[in-house]
C-alpha cells in the first residue's frame, strides 16, 4: 500500500515538474508568442493558424514560424484536419500563461 501511495506522489511530483518547466518557457516568449497565446486564450483555448495570421504585423510564414517554436516547447499543441491547423495551450497549462 505504501508503495502505491509513493508511486502516485512521484507521478504528481513529475506533472509538477513537467507544469513548472513549460511555466518557466512561458517567461521567455516573444511578444509574437505572447500576442498567439491571448488570442488562442480569447477564443476559449482553442483557434485556428489561419486566425493568427490576421493578426496585426503577422502574415502565414511568421504565424507559422511562431506556432511551430511554440509547438516545440510544448506548451500548444497542433491538430491538423486536412489543411486546417487547430491550435489549444496544452492542458497543463490551460489559465497559467
Amino acid at each position: 500500500m505504501c508503495r502505491l501511495v509513493r508511486d502516485g506522489a512521484g507521478d504528481l511530483w513529475n506533472r509538477f515538474l513537467r507544469f513548472t518547466q513549460r511555466a518557466a518557457a512561458a517567461e521567455f516568449l516573444d511578444e509574437d508568442e505572447r500576442e498567439i497565446l491571448a488570442l488562442i486564450n480569447q477564443k476559449q483555448g482553442m483557434t485556428t493558424q489561419s486566425e493568427i495570421s490576421h493578426l496585426p504585423g503577422m502574415n502565414r510564414l511568421k504565424a507559422h514560424r511562431a506556432v511551430k517554436k511554440l509547438e516545440d516547447r510544448g506548451i500548444i499543441h497542433v491538430e491538423k484536419y486536412g489543411k486546417v491547423n487547430m491550435l489549444r495551450v496544452v492542458e497543463e497549462l490551460k489559465g497559467a500563461i
